[in-house]
């Protein structure tokens, strides 16, 4: 049995209830998003353990997961296994720089909690809008909240509220400034403490 210790199965299961509610707040936030556009297929890019791709395939979603770490892409197709979701879902294991990105023909692309770990984020952006799909869905944490909240739980003191592996810090609007580059808004959430952007090509 996989042991839960990889990074983002602290966050999407904790049993803290405040966490709880924020997650709960985060998934309620991405579920409208997603029926905005109402897709039979979704692509997620970057999805870690799979916590979000497993969420939208128990809504009844067909979802694409892709990841550079083969052992969060093992840990969500172990899941996936468990749930009986494995006809809705598929894990496969790439870069995001390198992924054959045209081969892809998902409606719409989700990019949740990943941009901000990436050392190069235009050039992943730039890699991201070559996939088909028409929208996509991206979420960062907001700054400076993100830290502010962090320090109020005594945590990462040492960083100043810093998440170990956030080498970008989007204020709402940097993050917004960073996608119309290329996106064209429709829509942004705001669940606390994230950004949360539905975006159409431009």
């Amino acid at each position: 049995m996989m042991k839960k210790t990889l990074p983002f199965a602290e966050k999407y299961e904790s049993q803290n209830p405040i966490s709880r509610y924020l997650i709960s707040r985060f998934f309620k936030s991405l579920s409208f998003l997603v029926r905005r556009i109402a897709p039979k297929t979704i692509l997620e890019v970057g999805c870690g353990e799979g916590f979000l791709a497993l969420e939208l395939a128990r809504q009844g979603y067909v979802v694409h997961g892709l990841d550079v770490r083969e052992q969060a892409i093992a840990f969500a197709a172990c899941r996936a296994r468990k749930m009986g979701l494995e006809e809705q879902l598929r894990f496969d294991l790439g870069d995001v720089y390198t992924f054959p990105a045209k081969k892809f023909k998902e409606e719409l692309l989700i990019c949740c909690e990943v941009l901000e770990h990436l050392e190069y984020p235009e050039k992943a952006l730039d890699c991201i809008l070559k996939f088909p799909a028409d929208y996509a869905i991206f979420s960062v944490p907001r700054e400076p909240l993100w830290r502010f909240l962090n320090l109020c739980r005594f945590k990462y003191l040492d960083t100043l509220g810093n998440t170990p592996g956030h080498v970008n810090h989007w204020s709402k609007k940097g993050f917004l400034s960073f996608l119309k580059k290329h996106y064209f808004v429709v829509e942004i959430l705001s669940p606390i403490p994230w950004t949360m952007v539905l975006c159409k090509k431009a």
